[in-house]
């Protein structure tokens, strides 16, 4: 599998011009989904991480110009990374979305971890999914639809997933971090 090194993945968000903003969201979104991995991979569970780690860390390569222009949120940054002969990567990252989770495409170890680390991220902070998803029903409206509360209980029943394999419940995952105990 072909995977752009750290410094590709900074160069291909000056290239998009990817504000600073959206870059550390991304930073964070990363910093999660790793140390989430190697925390399962400890626990036996299988993970390709260097894919899991760029896909995190490219994950909203194409926020802006999908809000701009009201395109499919990851449709673009598989396109990106396919074209740079990334395929997998651009799959991963294609599937990082609430609608993802409710059409049933987040299946994998890589998709439902980079899909968690995502909810836990406001801006580049780390909160409880819950309070992302209120801010995203507040941002989105579309997000409030009642069918969009089918999105959340699936998304709660991935985080209880990865939690069910781990020695620390989701409230502590910030503490865990800190602690770096992997």
């Amino acid at each position: 599998m072909n995977l752009p090194t750290k410094q590709q993945c900074f160069e291909i968000f000056k290239e998009h011009k990817v504000p600073q903003n959206i870059i550390e969201h991304c930073l964070m979104v990363n910093k999660i989904a790793v140390f989430l991995a190697e925390k399962l991979k400890q626990k036996g569970i299988e993970i390709n991480i260097d894919l899991l780690d760029r896909a995190s860390l490219l994950h909203d390569l194409d926020k802006i110009p999908t809000l701009k222009n009201h395109l499919e949120h990851g449709e673009l940054s598989k396109k990106i990374m396919t074209e740079k002969g990334y395929p997998e990567l651009g799959k991963l990252i294609k599937v990082h979305t609430c609608e993802n989770i409710k059409k049933g495409l987040v299946n994998t170890w890589e998709e439902k971890l980079l899909n968690y680390a995502d909810m836990r991220v406001l801006n580049d902070k780390i909160v409880p999914a819950h309070k992302r998803f209120e801010y995203g029903r507040k941002r989105y409206p579309h997000f409030a639809k009642p069918e969009h509360r089918i999105t959340e209980k699936l998304a709660f029943e991935i985080e209880k997933e990865i939690f069910s394999h781990l020695d620390f419940k989701p409230e502590e995952l910030e503490e865990e971090m800190k602690n770096r105990k992997v």
